[in-house]
């Protein structure tokens, strides 16, 4: 776990990096995919789109999830952090990201099916994510263990 890196005065946090780190290869790949398939869109129109609607969806749905914690107490027998997980955090932000870019993809004229072949992208771009919250520590639950793939 390395919540930062200390660079003299300068404290970069590891999950707002690798979420940047994220979205330079997504603009990369995508740029790559749109130009090998001759797409009438770009990533400069399409990247800030899909960012800035997936953080809003994100934040959305866990402001929803919170609202019906808060409202129905019967739950409270499950485990706030298990409840208020990421997983459902990244769920909103999935699918406004993804109406976004489904809609830019309308917008230009370009067919579903291809749009479609463009998912392995956010995926990807998944993975550099989840890497950020494995290195700020969130995420890392379980029992503890003293086995060499174990983590602490």
């Amino acid at each position: 776990m390395a919540p930062f890196i200390q660079l003299g005065v300068v404290r970069i946090y590891t999950f707002g990096l690798m979420m940047g780190l994220s979205f330079c290869v997504a603009y990369w790949l995508g740029d790559v995919y749109f130009r090998r398939h001759n797409m009438r869109t770009s990533m400069s129109l399409m990247l800030p789109a899909v960012v800035a609607a997936g953080l809003i969806g994100s934040k959305v749905d866990g402001f929803l999830v919170l609202e019906a914690f808060l409202r129905h107490r019967r739950l409270a027998d499950m485990s706030w952090s298990g409840f208020i997980s990421t997983d459902y955090i990244f769920f909103g932000g999935l699918v406004c990201g993804a109406l976004a870019a489904l809609a830019i993809f309308h917008a230009r004229g370009i067919p579903l099916a291809e749009a479609l072949d463009a998912a392995p992208i956010v995926a990807i771009c998944y993975g550099i994510g989840r890497i950020g919250c494995l290195l700020a520590g969130d995420g890392d639950y379980g029992i503890p263990t003293s086995l060499p793939w174990g983590m602490t």
